[in-house]
């Protein structure tokens, strides 16, 4: 009986190692409005995968810097991309680069939080050149979500907010 028991000390000894290893990566969630609107949330585990989609390079930075990490980078980032809110005639970089006149869908910030709010994450951050009320839907949301829903969701914003679960950068 007691050679099936070491067995069992090692595999609990490997599970123990890879919970420590991937238990400061996290999930990162990310909003961004392009010319390029895309209807489902694209997951990303490596800096390679952005080079894959048809974004503005400010955009791609964007992403690129959330798999920088701190300690660790994150083992994946959500990225949510949704058309600009007003067509944008002339702009160099707002599309593909190439002077797109943008979707003029008018796409919220509600639709993209929408979209994510199927997955699970630990922070979220969005729109780059985003305006205040973007912002605030994503401080809206994390604070309905922690509050309702008992999720564990922070936010990385621009905007001054008042709560433990937003960092306001």
């Amino acid at each position: 009986m007691s050679i099936g028991l070491p067995k069992i000390n090692v595999e609990f000894k490997a599970a123990a190692e890879t919970l420590i290893r991937n238990a400061g990566r996290g999930v990162v969630a990310l909003i961004v409005r392009d010319a390029n609107p895309i209807t489902n949330v694209v997951e990303m585990t490596s800096k390679e995968d952005i080079g894959q989609m048809m974004l503005s390079n400010n955009n791609k930075k964007f992403i690129e810097a959330a798999f920088l990490g701190y300690e660790n980078p994150p083992k994946k980032v959500l990225v949510a991309v949704i058309g600009l809110k007003d067509p944008v005639i002339g702009e160099g970089d707002i599309g593909t680069g190439e002077g797109d006149t943008g979707t003029g869908e008018g796409d919220t910030a509600e639709k993209a939080l929408e979209m994510l709010s199927a997955y699970d994450f630990d922070w979220i951050a969005g729109f780059p050149d985003g305006d205040e009320d973007d912002q605030q839907a994503i401080v809206d949301f994390v604070i309905d979500a922690r509050e309702q829903q008992k999720a564990k969701y922070k936010a990385v914003v621009t905007i001054e907010a008042d709560h433990k679960a937003i960092v306001s950068f």
